[in-house]
């Protein structure tokens, strides 16, 4: 997103007074992970701040870095589209996978090959 874009509340999470909860976590986070490690993940979420969630971008670090988006193409949270925009928006190189939204939990390896791939300067 370009400096100076307001930011809405996402569809996934819900505002409880000054709390930002997510709706669902085992189906928009947790839905490809197995039952037990669903179980144990949702079990450590809390809340996140409501505050933020709705301001303006502004002191943004893509324009002068270079960024990859991991397109989690099985995210319940952000659909493909949206992702891919928010990767056009930031100029980053896009890497795809068929994850999750929690592809660092369910897939962890195409984590790390990714990040050393951008660290090696090879995508």
């Amino acid at each position: 997103m370009p400096e100076g874009t307001t930011h809405m509340y996402p569809l996934f999470i819900e505002i409880k007074e000054k709390d930002a909860l997510i709706i669902d976590p085992r189906t928009s986070l947790f839905h490809d992970l197995g039952d037990a490690d669903a179980k144990y993940w949702e079990s450590q979420l809390c809340p996140m701040p409501s505050q933020g969630w709705n301001d303006t971008i502004y002191d943004c670090a893509w324009p002068a870095i270079a960024s990859v988006y991991l397109v989690c193409k099985k995210d319940n949270c952000l659909p493909e589209s949206w992702q891919r925009r928010f990767a056009e928006q930031t100029a980053s190189t896009v890497v795809e996978c068929d994850a999750g939204h929690m592809v660092l939990l369910s897939q962890p390896q195409t984590v790390v090959d990714v990040v050393i791939q951008a660290a090696e300067g090879k995508l």
